[in-house]
């Protein structure tokens, strides 16, 4: 009546399996999500996708150190095994110039998805150059008196910096 009994145990591990996608539901080739130039306190946003592909779901949050330039919802959450979900990252540069940083999703424990954002803040300066003297003093351009015939097309150099 005390004796031992064999069990024998089977089972299945699996890990979620996060990748970043674009809007279009491509997986991201570069790492790199870039916002080019934007007017500064005009806000443009980009929406992604984590889509797992694992056999299990992936808890994930955002790492906080986000520049105030940035920010990216939602901050946290579980994508269900073979499913996805969309996230948006905004940009509204407040200053002039380059703002960048690494934007990591830590999912189950300590593994990381991660993406670099950049984007340039820029208040749209134009400078005028003037090619002649005459329109040096007018602080303007004098297009003078052309003879043309209709559907005559005329260039003028223009020079924007």
């Amino acid at each position: 009546a005390g004796g031992y009994e064999t069990l024998r145990l089977r089972g299945r591990g699996g890990v979620p399996m996060l990748q970043l996608y674009d809007s279009d539901h491509t997986p991201l080739i570069q790492d790199v999500l870039n916002f080019g130039i934007k007017s500064v306190h005009q806000k443009h946003t980009k929406t992604m996708f984590l889509v797992n592909n694992g056999k299990i779901s992936a808890e994930f949050h955002v790492r906080r150190k986000i520049p105030r330039a940035f920010d990216v919802s939602p901050m946290l959450g579980v994508v269900p095994a073979g499913a996805s979900m969309p996230f948006n990252i905004t940009f509204c540069p407040i200053d002039n110039g380059l703002v960048e940083f690494d934007l990591r999703f830590v999912h189950n424990g300590d593994h990381a998805l991660h993406i670099w954002c950049q984007g340039v803040g820029g208040s749209g300066l134009v400078e005028l150059e003037y090619l002649t003297n005459k329109d040096r003093k007018l602080k303007g351009l004098d297009f003078e008196i052309y003879e043309a015939s209709p559907g005559d097309v005329i260039f003028f150099d223009c020079f924007i910096s």
